[in-house]
Parts: structure tokens; sequence; C-alpha cells
């Protein structure tokens, strides 16, 4: 019958293994490095980005800084999880 599944028997990679195809983003910053203003929420510069669906990280990228260049000034720190599609930090 493992014959017959999607899987063919193969065992399973756990999400975060550096064997599991998502691979790491280079040069990424933990959230615990970011400055504690951020986390109170009451400044202005400080954004917060998700994405529900993205894959690639070019396209991303090129949008975000297309959306985000007029506000260029006023820009402080900009949080994203660890998604690849936020890789071109």
């Amino acid at each position: 019958m493992y014959r017959h599944l999607r899987t063919q028997g193969k065992k399973y990679q756990k999400r975060g293994d550096k064997k599991a195809g998502r691979g790491l983003i280079p040069n990424r910053v933990c959230i615990s490095q970011r400055p504690d203003v951020v986390d109170k929420k009451n400044r202005i510069g400080d954004l917060e980005m998700d994405l529900i669906i993205g894959k690639e990280a070019v396209d991303v990228e090129k949008k975000a800084v297309a959306l985000l260049e007029d506000s260029a000034p006023f820009l402080r720190t900009i949080t994203t999880d660890n998604g690849k599609e936020f890789a071109n930090h």
C-alpha cells in the first residue's frame, strides 16, 4: 500500500530542518534583537509585514520597495516573519 502513497514511504522532514527544502534566510536578525521601543507600538515608522499568499522573494521585494518608496524618510524598522518570501530583506 505504501507504494501508492504520494510520499511513497519517504520519511517526513520536519519544518525548520536544514534538509527540509526551505533553507535559511541569510543575514536574518532574531526578533529578540529588535529595540524595546518597537514593542511598545507607539512610535511612527516601525512597520510589521506579513503575507497570506506569496512565494517569490523577488516579487515581494520589488512590490515592498515600490509601496514604501514615498515613506522611506519616515521608516525606522520593518519586522517580518521568517517566511522565504522575505528572504531578500
